[in-house]
């Protein structure tokens, strides 16, 4: 080949329309999936044909028969269908999104060096920040960014990416032209005449037939939040059903919020003394490993190590409800039955991506058993017995009443 190439780093756009056939088509579909640059425009007319046409002896049929095919990079084979551009607009409008679409991509790689720099700054797990920021970076060189056409294409496919060379679900990028909430989440402290509505809103008691407690948890609470309702808590909540012979602890609903709130509420389970180690949590941000503990003192009655409790999920329980379930699971203090749980995070920090607005949430926080000394998967809670979410409750009850006949007929 005569003179110079033009290279592998430089941006290649391909306009096309309905009209675009034959050579021009395959020239599309080569430049798209072999990631070599970014197709704009119209969906090409699929008329590529590299075919023979064959007289069938004895007839005036002749018959038209492809005798060629591609074979792309993912295995798949192509017969000259429409190519589908990375953006999809009206041909006379190609030319503006080429601009549009370029200037993004002078700025991708930095965005992307950006996202892995975070990552090495924040992630919980350090070994696998490096490996995934190596991995964005190597994604970048193989020209797999070309395919971006605006800032939510880039979120959806860096989350994408971050998911797959992690394992780790919980890392996520979105575009937000205002500043999240979260970079500031302080939790708000209830006036005395919110208190009501607070403990209406996250939770909700009933006693079941045959002495059996129900409480369902909507939400996990800051602990500042508890203690503020503390004292109405124990008096509205917690005595109607301290007493009761066992208790079904409803999380199917509870997507999260504060894992503060955690040890106090575990602490309502185990006896005064001793105290019980929880878990241990290791904290990227401050670099430190904390061991956390039941509290020696609480308002109201315990409700003790004794008696049964049943928690049900959903595959919407998540964050720091599964901190609460996997905390009592763990000890053994609990049955747990429904769904397993999202798999959500310890703890998230919201960081900005340059100036950019794009933001990722990294998990900062890794937990460790406290019986096994082993860390936390980031797969959900799996509970000890398996049942729709919708019928978790009659399981429990099932299993609540096969319990108290055993105790009866043991005496």
């Amino acid at each position: 080949m005569k003179g110079h190439t033009y290279g592998s780093r430089r941006g290649v756009y391909v306009l096309t329309s309905y009209n675009t056939a034959s050579v021009g088509e395959e020239l599309a579909y080569l430049i798209q999936s072999l990631h070599r640059g970014t197709v704009i425009g119209e969906i090409t007319s699929g008329n590529l044909m590299h075919s023979k046409t064959y007289e069938i002896e004895g007839t005036d049929i002749a018959i038209t028969v492809p005798v060629i095919n591609f074979l792309d990079n993912n295995g798949e084979y192509w017969l000259g269908g429409g190519v589908v551009p990375d953006a999809i607009v009206f041909a006379e409008e190609a030319v503006e999104h080429v601009h549009e679409i370029a200037d993004l991509h002078r700025g991708l790689k930095s965005l992307i060096a950006a996202t892995g720099d975070l990552l090495d700054k924040h992630y919980a797990i350090h070994e696998v920040a490096l490996n995934v920021s190596k991995a964005l970076m190597n994604k970048w060189d193989d020209g797999m960014y070309w395919s971006v056409i605006d800032l939510d294409s880039l979120a959806s496919l860096l989350t994408a990416d971050l998911q797959e060379t992690s394992g780790d679900h919980r890392l996520h990028v979105f575009h937000c032209d205002i500043e999240p909430d979260a970079l500031h989440d302080v939790p708000a402290i209830p006036t005395a005449e919110e208190v009501g509505q607070v403990i209406n809103s996250v939770f909700k008691i009933e006693l079941l037939h045959d002495n059996v407690g129900y409480l369902r948890m909507d939400m996990m609470p800051d602990v500042e939040v508890v203690k503020a309702i503390w004292p109405q808590m124990v008096k509205q909540v917690w005595r109607k059903i301290v007493n009761t012979g066992a208790l079904i602890i409803d999380m199917r609903y509870n997507t999260g919020g504060y894992s503060s709130a955690v040890p106090l509420l575990c602490t309502y389970f185990f006896d005064d003394k001793p105290l019980q180690h929880l878990y241990t949590v290791f904290d990227r941000t401050k670099s430190t490993m904390t061991e956390v503990m039941t509290w020696p003192k609480v308002r109201g009655q315990r409700y003790g190590s004794s008696k049964g409790v049943y928690i049900l999920t959903s595959h919407l329980t998540g964050s720091a409800a599964e901190v609460f379930i996997r905390s009592l699971k763990d000890l053994n203090k609990v049955t747990v039955v429904g769904e397993p749980t999202i798999g959500g995070s310890l703890s998230s920090g919201i960081y900005q991506i340059g100036k950019s607005v794009l933001y990722v949430s990294i998990p900062n926080q890794v937990v460790f058993s406290a019986i096994t000394g082993k860390m936390w998967s980031v797969s959900g809670v799996e509970p000890h017995v398996v049942a729709q979410a919708n019928g978790a409750l009659s399981v429990a009850q099932r299993l609540i009443a096969a319990r108290q006949l055993k105790n009866k007929q043991g005496k």
